[in-house]
């Protein structure tokens, strides 16, 4: 199982793993551990990433940036607008209120999601990180803002999805960081000591996010969160760009914002400019070559002449801070350090405000730009079972309340299941009094507090509910549940119908009467009184119950709120995959009685439809589908690109060594041929070779490789030649000195026999004979012409003599057994047999082995 973090940001990306111990960040194809936000699409395949950043300004209609921002919005969205009025590409309005980018992908007008986008950028940082670790990944962890709602939080997943990367877990930002800064920590309270509280200021491209949590020894809550998802560095960048759009107006008669490209090259200088500031007090220049009408521009700006252009933009830093504050109900001096991250950080302006809000001076003990990734990378090794992790638990928090809505007699309903502030992967169960199937509407009950324009959830149909026998409603119970991505979603509806059953007196009866559920979960559920739907108001026709899990605890174990437990063993399930009604009683031995009519339950499962913003399964395959066929074309592509280099590599590496190393093994008649074709293929490759089949390519390389490989072939010949010549020489020296010890009676070869030392002699003769014959022969033969005798030849002799010679001279001398004893022989020999007749003899058992467990890596955590 792979471990992988990944934090996909508005600008750029960061991929974690977690390996030998640790955590570590890995490079891209450049060796870069910053991987550009960035996807462009060319009339010949895909680019991701650097590569996309690197021709983005002339393909800018066509390069996709800023895509996180568009991820789960509607197109009709205030925000949604003002991202696309910023952006050179194009987008349109799809069915649903969805957004298209537009792109020209191989010569084809092609319309993309946000989410397509998002998978192709996932796509690449998969592929890296496949690289990296040199094997397949699909598990993951990847960081979303921890201001995103239901249905960004869904598109994300559904982006996952359409990647072929299995999402473990969604985890908030600023919880990432908590965790990448708490579980190295050794010296944190312990449990039931008061806890250290932390805040983390996260400040990127795009959105400010503060988080405060309280840490105690192998736990981590987060008591309130906030943020401004409309300030980040890019709003800085973006008063810089219209300021000196203005300065260049006035002073060089020029509108750099008439013009896409010129934009987007004084965006980059003025973002180059705000990095510089953060780190140099003394003026900074600016000065760009040929910008526009070929006009040369230039320009400097202090840092103090930054902040006050963006007086107002540092004044905004301070409204989640001082909301985050309020919300987790603590004072300045409860806080004990103040952790910031994000590029934005470094600006020495929003750190003072950060200090002055605090007293404090912000704590940098974290990698301000690969902290949220590490996080994510540590939270996948939690769940992995192929990684031991100190135990760590998470408890995050849902940042807005929920609320579900009905109809009951024609008059609406609603109730709020989840407040600001819940844990996620948190359960609710609600007790419905109905005749027929109804509808549950989810939204966001403040709409106000949501970064995105629609505060709608979804719709869950309850389907399969009816009457009960006399006519009257029946119990269906409901349980709603904020999933580990903290996504809402209806877990279980179950109808709860009474029957009656003839039962012996006599008999001894368990029932067991429940109202909440029965698995492994604090007690501290809060229930409110049911109310018949049919008398009471409409607003208190359902009621609630609660159950809390720990954060880290992602196993849905919980069994159905019931009034009566089911019974143990599989149930019976019916054809469409609707469990049949099962009744649940416990019983014990019977003894003869009269029978008695005794009131049970059966537990019905009802069939839930739901209309989310998540994609249907169909459209999911069809995205799928769609990825996998650029992912292929983007392969074949790098292919032929491959191919290509081959041919241009060849050329120029063959024309060089022609003139070079090569020069005194070739003729001049043929050299002269091999060049020309030389030529004439590069002249190909800049005409018609500059886009052909791979097929093209490799025929090209082989039609050279034919002249000039029997040329490369002598040179290696000539060089390897002598030394394998004397490899054989020594050979035959050495069994040559063996036959002549063996004629002068030398003891160490005197148990030979003579037919094999014939034999010996016979092979080391002839062997001689041929290397004499070969390397006179060859002398004879210029450079320029094919060898007479070849290096694989020469060791293949050298083998074959080595085989034929070594086993006989190797042989060793037979061993002299020295003279017995009679007697001693005789009394051992009786004492063997006696021991024999009166010994018991011990058998071992072949016991197979125990089966291993699975390796576990222990992550170096200290």
């Amino acid at each position: 199982m792979s471990v992988v973090g990944i934090d996909i940001g508005y600008q750029s990306c960061y991929v974690a793993i977690a390996r030998h111990g640790g955590v570590e960040v890995i490079t891209n194809d450049y060796s870069e551990r910053s991987s550009p936000s960035m996807v462009g699409f060319t009339p010949k395949e895909r680019v991701m990433s650097t590569s996309a950043k690197n021709q983005s300004i002339s393909n800018l209609k066509n390069t996709i940036t800023g895509f996180k921002a568009l991820v789960g919005r509607s197109f009709s969205d205030p925000v949604s607008q003002s991202e696309i009025e910023g952006q050179p590409y194009e987008a349109e309005q799809l069915p649903g209120d969805k957004i298209g980018i537009k792109v020209n992908y191989l010569d084809e007008a092609v319309v993309l999601s946000p989410e397509q986008i998002t998978a192709v950028m996932l796509t690449y940082l998969k592929q890296i990180t496949q690289k990296a670790l040199e094997k397949p990944v699909s598990d993951c962890v990847i960081s979303v803002p921890s201001y995103f709602t239901d249905s960004q939080r869904r598109a994300v997943l559904d982006a996952s999805s359409i990647s072929g990367l299995n999402c473990l877990r969604l985890l908030n930002e600023t919880t990432a960081v908590a965790l990448a800064y708490g579980i190295y920590k050794q010296d944190l309270p312990e449990e039931k000591e008061k806890s250290r509280n932390v805040v983390f200021i996260d400040m990127g491209h795009h959105a400010l996010q503060v988080s405060v949590c309280a840490f105690n020894k192998g736990k981590l809550k987060v008591l309130s969160k906030a943020a401004d998802h409309l300030l980040g560095g890019r709003d800085f960048d973006k008063r810089l760009l219209h300021h000196f759009a203005e300065e260049f107006k006035v002073k060089y008669k020029i509108d750099a914002l008439s013009r896409i490209k010129q934009t987007a090259r004084l965006r980059n200088e003025c973002e180059k400019l705000r990095k510089l500031m953060s780190s140099n007090a003394t003026p900074i220049p600016m000065n760009i070559e040929c910008f526009m009408d070929d006009k040369d521009v230039s320009s400097k700006m202090k840092r103090e002449e930054f902040e006050d252009l963006c007086k107002d933009l540092l004044e905004r830093v301070k409204v989640p801070i001082l909301e985050a504050l309020r919300k987790s109900g603590l004072k300045r001096d409860d806080i004990y350090g103040v952790e910031i991250v994000g590029g934005m950080t470094r600006v020495p302006a929003i750190r003072k405000i950060i200090s002055d809000i605090f007293n404090k001076e912000c704590s940098t003990t974290l990698n301000q730009d690969e902290a949220v990734c590490k996080g994510c990378a540590l939270q996948c090794a939690i769940l992995s079972p192929t990684f031991k992790v100190r135990d760590f638990a998470i408890q995050d928090t849902q940042p807005y309340p929920i609320q579900l809505l009905w109809e009951i007699n024609g008059e609406p309903g609603d109730m709020t299941v989840f407040l600001e502030g819940d844990s996620i992967y948190h359960s609710k169960v609600l007790t419905f009094y109905r005749k027929e199937p109804f509808v549950l509407q989810v939204k966001y009950k403040d709409q106000k507090a949501l970064p995105v324009s629609n505060s709608n959830i979804g719709k869950f149909l309850i389907k399969g509910v009816k009457a009960n026998e006399e006519g009257e409603s029946t119990k269906v119970k409901v349980k709603v549940r904020l999933s580990i991505h903290g996504i809402f979603f209806i877990k279980s509806a179950t109808l709860i119908m009474k029957q009656a059953e003839e039962m012996e007196t006599g008999q001894i009866e368990e029932i067991q009467n429940v109202e909440s559920d029965t698995k492994a979960e604090p007690k501290s559920d809060t229930q409110a009184s049911p109310a018949d739907s049919e008398t009471q108001s409409s607003n208190s026709d359902a009621s609630l119950q609660s159950q809390e899990k720990p954060q880290d605890d992602v196993t849905d174990n919980d069994t159905m709120d019931s009034t009566v437990p089911q019974p143990e063993g599989p149930s019976s399930t019916s054809e469409n995959g609707q469990q049949k009604s099962d009744v649940s009683t416990a019983q014990t031995e019977k003894s003869p009685a009269t029978k008695k009519a005794k009131q049970t339950y059966k537990h019905v499962d009802l069939p839930v439809d739901e209309t989310t913003y998540s994609l249907s399964k169909k459209v999911l395959e069809e995205a799928f589908e769609k990825e996998v066929a650029m992912i292929q074309s983007d392969k074949l592509e790098a292919e032929k690109a491959d191919a290509k280099n081959s041919v241009e590599e060849y050329v120029y590496d063959m024309r060089d060594k022609l003139e070079g190393p090569l020069s005194q093994f070739v003729n001049e008649e043929d050299k002269t041929k091999l060049m020309s074709l030389l030529e004439a293929t590069e002249e190909w490759l800049y005409d018609e070779g500059e886009d052909q089949a791979k097929k093209v390519y490799i025929e090209r390389l082989a039609d050279m490789k034919k002249q000039g490989d029997p040329i490369v072939a002598r040179m290696r010949e000539f060089e390897f030649r002598d030394s394998s010549f004397n490899e054989l020489g020594h050979v035959v020296v050495r069994y040559e000195k063996i036959l002549m010890e063996y004629e002068q009676g030398d003891e160490k070869y005197n148990h030979l026999s003579k037919e094999d030392m014939e034999k010996v002699q016979e092979a080391t003769t002839a062997k001689r004979e041929w290397m004499n014959s070969k390397m006179q022969a060859q002398q004879k033969v210029p450079l320029t012409a094919d060898p007479v005798v070849k290096v694989s030849e020469i060791t293949m002799a050298k083998e074959n003599l080595y085989a034929i010679v070594n086993p006989i001279v190797s042989k060793p001398k037979p061993k002299v057994e020295p003279p017995k004893d009679d007697q001693a022989v005789e009394g051992e020999g009786g004492d063997e047999t006696g021991k024999e007749e009166n010994k018991t003899e011990d058998k071992m058992e072949d016991v197979p082995p125990a089966p291993a467990d699975p390796p576990v890596e222990d992550m170096d955590v200290d």
